[in-house]
């Protein structure tokens, strides 16, 4: 696959950027994915949204593991509150 990572200035990455034909060809293969990256964070409040920058934040060597369980966790306790 061919990425671009951006990095923060101490050489850490911190975004992947993949060429929109093969973003389309995920999308694809792995059904139900475009739900996950599409749902909106409108749903956080403004404080809830800014934390959740700050706690990422801190751990600038958070794996992306760890970062899709916090925001499941987060996007369950905000499903949670919609009735």
């Amino acid at each position: 696959m061919n990425v671009q990572y951006i990095s923060d200035n101490l050489g850490n990455k911190t975004a992947v950027v993949i060429p929109i034909t093969q973003w389309k060809r995920i999308l694809q293969k792995y059904k139900g994915v475009e739900k996950e990256v599409e749902e909106p964070i409108a749903e956080m409040s403004q404080e809830e949204f800014v934390q959740w920058i700050a706690d990422a934040e801190k751990s600038p060597t958070m794996s992306l593991e760890i970062f899709n369980e916090k925001w499941e966790k987060k996007k369950q306790q905000l499903q949670s509150l919609i009735p």
